[in-house]
């Protein structure tokens, strides 16, 4: 954004004078974030992507988060300006939040209460029945094709022309995608409920203000969503891909319970629907790497994130049925 139209913001919300330029915030983000010191204190502007959702979508998710925070989830909302939450003029859809003085904690450094704690959040947005906002569209089905054999040999065969870094990896993972994506075609995760949720609830979208104080963030994704999703969630923040960590796992699937929430719908299914849906991202990366479709800086990135797949997709599948048993486990299939 310019500093006009940073001021223009600044006027409609009545943020207090400002005492130095805004700054943006470089951080992993879909959208732009600027942080503006004034007399009324700090402030985040976040300058939405129109590519990522459309001003009906980020105004009913703003809608959702502020009826969670006054049920007890502590969900970080927008300020009102001059016309709602939502400014848009000059070609900029963007809200204003306070900024939160706290600290985004990685699982790994969190202590087991902690982790269940959003564990309970989880399930008091899953067990909640609030007199929530009618969606603004029908939510999107899956489109993903199956993952086809021939179609992982034919990227093979692609990579190795083109002498990709991918290459020695790629053929030392391809018996491994071959068999892992036979089962993907008949994964059918649902339980037939439906329930409203963040649906981004990862560790980066936490502030934690301190160690028993946490604030969700980033509420664009919210929607609806199978209550199942707190499998995929725990398998997330305990590095399922990666450094597992079961004591995490454990302590989010505990936390859950605790906060009245029930699986209803086996947890191996759910492991493995989230499973073919990483080889499903890493075929299309695979694609668009393939065509040079992407900018230098986002292949480096779509590279990192194959290689990291390729990588720590063995380990992941050797804990399906031992995590699967404890998530059935704690709590329970109804």
């Amino acid at each position: 954004m310019l500093p006009h139209q940073i001021e223009q913001i600044r006027l409609a919300f009545g943020l207090g004078d400002a005492l130095a330029e805004a700054q943006r915030i470089t951080i992993a983000s879909q959208h732009q974030l600027w942080r503006l010191k004034t007399t009324q204190g700090y402030f985040v502007i976040k300058h939405f992507n129109l590519q990522r959702g459309t001003p009906e979508q980020f105004l009913w998710s703003e809608q959702l988060a502020t009826t969670f925070a006054s049920h007890g989830v502590p969900a970080l909302t927008a300020l009102s300006g001059s016309d709602g939450p939502l400014y848009q003029a000059n070609g900029i859809t963007a809200m204003v939040y306070p900024w939160i003085d706290g600290e985004i904690v990685p699982p790994s450094l969190l202590q087991p209460e902690r982790v269940r704690q959003i564990g309970r959040l989880l399930a008091l947005m899953h067990t909640s029945k609030l007199p929530l906002p009618p969606l603004p569209q029908a939510e999107p089905t899956s489109s993903s094709n199956p993952l086809i054999g021939d179609e992982w040999l034919q990227l093979a065969q692609k990579i190795a022309e083109q002498s990709s870094p991918l290459a020695k990896e790629f053929q030392k993972r391809l018996p491994d995608l071959l068999a892992w994506s036979k089962p993907c075609g008949s994964v059918q995760v649902t339980s037939g409920e439906k329930v409203y949720s963040h649906r981004d609830l990862g560790w980066a979208n936490i502030i934690w203000r301190d160690s028993s104080h946490p604030v969700l963030i980033d509420w664009e994704m919210a929607g609806l969503v199978d209550p199942g999703e707190v499998v995929i969630i725990a398998a997330g923040w305990s590095g399922m891909m990666g450094d597992a960590q079961e004591a995490t796992f454990i302590a989010f699937l505990k936390g859950y319970r605790e906060g009245g929430g029930i699986l209803r719908i086996p947890a191996r299914v759910l492991l493995e629907g989230w499973l073919c849906d990483i080889l499903c991202n890493l075929r299309l990366h695979l694609h668009l790497y393939l065509s040079e479709q992407q900018e230098m800086e986002t292949r480096e990135n779509s590279l990192h994130a194959m290689l990291y797949i390729l990588k720590s997709f063995p380990a992941a599948m050797s804990l399906l049925d031992q995590w699967a048993h404890l998530a059935d486990e704690i709590i329970g299939t109804a």
